[in-house]
């Protein structure tokens, strides 16, 4: 894993190779009024991006809720501070 992007309580992205792709996970944080905006996303590129979108790109849409929840939990924590 290569981390990318850290940005302290706002955003983090890694890359992580693949043979013949690479996966990359982006996290992003933004204040909203009173709201937090998070967005998460998943690019899977390279010349076998296709096998592997289609070997992990379920499981992976399936996590997104739980991975999405737990930024959401540090977000929160880190604004609290």
């Amino acid at each position: 894993i290569t981390f990318t992007r850290v940005e302290h309580e706002r955003a983090m992205d890694f890359a992580i190779r693949l043979p013949l792709a690479t996966l990359t996970i982006t996290h992003d944080v933004e204040p909203e009024g009173e709201r937090t905006r998070l967005t998460h996303g998943v690019t899977i590129e390279g010349a076998l991006h296709r096998v592997y979108a289609a070997l992990v790109g379920r499981k992976l849409a399936r996590g997104l809720p739980a991975v999405v929840r737990t930024v959401a939990t540090g977000a929160l924590q880190g604004a609290a501070r």
